[in-house]
């Protein structure tokens, strides 16, 4: 079990890493051929998104509701 969770995060760390990356293809390939959630996926492109984004921005987005934390 404790195996199984530790690669999920290496997984999820490499899969944020690579964000920028993940174009239609690859996400294709990942998701067919590897069989990642596509939670995985969108998780880690939003969590690179978010970590672009200048911090003033992400405070409008915050404060009107139009991000979700949970």
């Amino acid at each position: 079990m404790i195996h199984t969770i530790r690669r999920e995060r290496a997984i999820k760390e490499l899969l944020a890493r690579s964000a920028p990356k993940l174009n239609d293809w690859m996400t294709h390939g990942l998701v067919g051929s590897l069989k990642l959630p596509m939670t995985w996926l969108d998780e880690a492109k939003v969590t690179y998104f978010m970590s672009s984004l200048p911090f003033v921005l992400l405070l409008i987005l915050f404060s009107t509701g139009d991000v979700r934390t949970g």
